[in-house]
């Protein structure tokens, strides 16, 4: 196997600024594996490797890693403050997180774009979009 959560993700998040067709496993990977030390992409990526990918694809990043800083920063720059800003700026986001019933276990999210429940909508809504016809 050649990827993990962390590479789904990635390949996720770089098509928003990259094309799809560039971003293929066996690209990623290279990107992954020119940090040094043993790599295997079935086993995932750590925070070193996603940055190198980012950088590889010519992404400009930004990111905290809460396990390398002061215990204040998780409290004054919470994740889901950064992640609204990805979301809002259109850049998007990918948070990262240990599993709290595996320790060992990491896994990755990518973040982008916002959608519409229609189903959440009043009736009042689908008039307002459509003009006044009620039709959708």
């Amino acid at each position: 196997m050649n990827k993990a959560c962390a590479q789904e993700a990635l390949r996720s998040l770089c098509s928003l600024h990259v094309p799809l067709e560039r971003i293929t496993y066996a690209e990623i990977n290279k990107f992954a594996s020119r940090v040094p030390g043993r790599y295997r992409p079935d086993e995932g990526l750590s925070v070193r490797r996603i940055r190198a990918v980012l950088k590889g694809f010519g992404l400009g990043i930004s990111d905290i890693d809460y396990s390398e800083e002061d215990t204040s920063v998780r409290n004054e720059l919470p994740y889901q403050k950064l992640i609204y800003s990805g979301i809002e700026s259109g850049a998007g986001a990918l948070l990262g997180f240990r599993m709290a019933t595996r320790k060992s276990h990491y896994h990755s999210i990518p973040f982008f774009g916002h959608t519409v429940a229609f189903l959440a909508f009043s009736v009042n809504f689908f008039q307002l979009v459509s003009g006044g016809t009620g039709k959708q």
